[in-house]
């Protein structure tokens, strides 16, 4: 369902954990769209009553990826 994160619900708590590890999970616009859905569909659901947030491999997350913005600037107006 999701590419840069995962979710799981066990009883009462879930658990998103932020899974780029190759880029220290840095965020991406992908990845804030995935977790504002994933935190639509947690806040939807009465069972859920807390939400852990964590991230895979050796870091919690380097921040946002600077280096995926870059490569997605817009360009200018050409004339």
């Amino acid at each position: 369902m999701f590419t840069t994160i995962t979710v799981e619900s066990n009883q009462h708590v879930a658990l998103i954990t932020l899974n780029r590890p190759s880029r220290l999970n840095a965020m991406n616009k992908l990845m804030l769209d995935e977790l504002q859905a994933a935190c639509d569909h947690l806040e939807a659901n009465d069972d859920v009553r807390a939400v852990v947030l964590t991230g895979a491999g050796n870091a919690f997350c380097a921040g946002f990826d600077l280096q995926d913005q870059a490569a997605n600037t817009p360009k200018g107006r050409t004339e």
